[in-house]
């Protein structure tokens, strides 16, 4: 299936790819984030505490199933008080 992944967090992410990423059937967004930081040679998965994922704009978790054609962003998470 083809899921599409955007980053709004350059300064966690680095060079990571946005667009169109492969994933097998049943595959959840930390498995994309897993498939995301080998193919760009990042560790994203050292900043999962540090961001949030919106899955269609929705908020979810990385143990959220992804389905062909869904819309992942990342984003740093807000900090401030």
């Amino acid at each position: 299936m083809t899921v599409n992944m955007r980053f709004v967090c350059r300064e966690i992410v680095g060079p990571a790819r946005a667009g169109d990423y492969s994933l097998e059937d049943g595959e959840t967004v930390g498995q994309l984030m897993a498939v995301a930081a080998a193919e760009n040679g990042t560790f994203i998965e050292n900043y999962a505490d540090h961001v949030v994922y919106l899955v269609n704009n929705k908020p979810a978790t990385a143990q959220l199933t992804l389905h062909e054609g869904d819309h992942v962003i990342v984003l740093r998470k807000a900090h401030g008080g």
